[in-house]
């Protein structure tokens, strides 16, 4: 009895109180007052600005070439960092079995499949091709 009194007391005590959080009222302005109406993050009115006219902006990430993927047979990045062994590797620690992986077994095996993707859609444009 003593200890919920206590427990009770203790809570009484040690009771935060709500903060009140009050929001302002948004203020109406009329639209003449807020600017043109925007569609995106451009107006509909506004006029093509220099910066986008003529070509445009161009990619300026360029590939490492010093950094080679075997899963990609690709530069630009190191095996290590490759986001496909990556997601691997975490599907095969949450399935438990990532005692049993191989490097060289993955590899093969990615790229066998993605031969057979390859092959399968050549096959399905041919037989496209074929039938019109």
């Amino acid at each position: 009895m003593e200890v919920e009194d206590e427990k009770e007391n203790f809570a009484k005590r040690n009771k935060q109180a709500k903060p009140a959080v009050t929001f302002p009222p948004k203020k109406f302005e009329p639209r003449e007052n807020r600017g043109p109406r925007k569609f995106g993050s451009q107006p509909f009115n506004n006029n093509v600005r220099k910066e986008f006219q003529g070509k445009g902006r161009s990619n300026t990430w360029v590939r490492d070439e010093s950094l080679y993927c075997d899963i990609h047979r690709v530069t630009g990045h190191l095996t290590k960092d490759c986001s496909v062994l990556k997601r691997h590797l975490a599907e095969l620690w949450a399935s438990g079995d990532l005692s049993k992986f191989n490097m060289e077994d993955f590899v093969k095996q990615y790229h066998e499949s993605s031969d057979q993707d390859r092959l399968a859609k050549k096959n399905q444009e041919v037989q496209k091709v074929k039938s019109t």
